[in-house]
């Protein structure tokens, strides 16, 4: 047992030092940085729009497969172009209960100023809850990473920033 502490503590000091010597991702490793919302209890949001409605913001949540707006949201939306479903879902929510949603593909989504997705899939919470970016749309972006500081929510492959990716190497 004397034996294994010496390599152990040896092991676990490469280790350590090992993760160090990984490479980080810096800004420029990115084509956008779009500034997040810290909510105060460890969780960040984004500014995010379709086509010329109003922004809202998304709560981001790598842990959601779906990206799911507001009813609210989905009205105001509907006001100003037609929607109708792509295909209905059961969703898993948070709290492990399983929904049948509406999932609607909605053209010309935006991450804050200076990344457009395109046209991006988007299931319709039955409450008010909160907007949700999720996989589905973070996908298109990735790579992507989260900076804490300051705040942002770093992207590739914004389908607008071909001009700003030629200004960083692969």
């Amino acid at each position: 047992a004397n034996l294994m502490r010496p390599f152990s503590s040896v092991f676990r000091s490469m280790v350590a030092f090992a993760v160090f010597l990984i490479p980080c991702a810096a800004s420029a490793d990115f084509d956008v940085l779009v500034p997040m919302t810290d909510s105060g209890s460890g969780n960040y949001s984004v500014s995010a729009s379709f086509g010329t409605d109003p922004a809202a913001e998304f709560l981001i949540d790598t842990g959601a497969a779906l990206t799911t707006i507001s009813s609210k949201l989905f009205r105001s939306l509907q006001r100003t172009r037609s929607l109708e479903p792509v295909r209905r879902v059961a969703a898993r929510l948070a709290d492990g209960r399983l929904r049948a949603m509406n999932v609607y593909q909605i053209d010309d989504f935006h991450l804050g100023d200076h990344c457009s997705l395109g046209s991006i899939e988007v299931a319709v919470m039955a409450n008010d809850g909160r907007n949700i970016l999720g996989m589905s749309a973070l996908a298109k972006t990735a790579p992507f990473g989260l900076h804490l500081t300051p705040a942002a929510l770093a992207l590739t492959r914004c389908l607008n920033s071909v001009e700003l990716a030629a200004n960083f190497p692969p």
